[in-house]
């Protein structure tokens, strides 16, 4: 919860400096994040969390 926390702060800031992030770009980022999410060898018992841990 506190990367989350510290990475929150880190958009507001520089949301703050450069602007806000335009939608398409949002968009994208959360369909790669999907996309590498559902990758098969992230798919096996606690493969997520070891690569995430990694």
């Amino acid at each position: 919860m506190i990367e989350r926390d510290l990475l929150e702060e880190a958009l507001q800031a520089n949301e703050a400096a450069s602007g806000p992030i335009p939608q398409v770009l949002r968009d994208e980022a959360a369909d790669l994040f999907r996309h590498v999410k559902s990758a098969p060898e992230l798919q096996e018992e606690d493969g997520w969390r070891a690569h995430e841990a990694g």
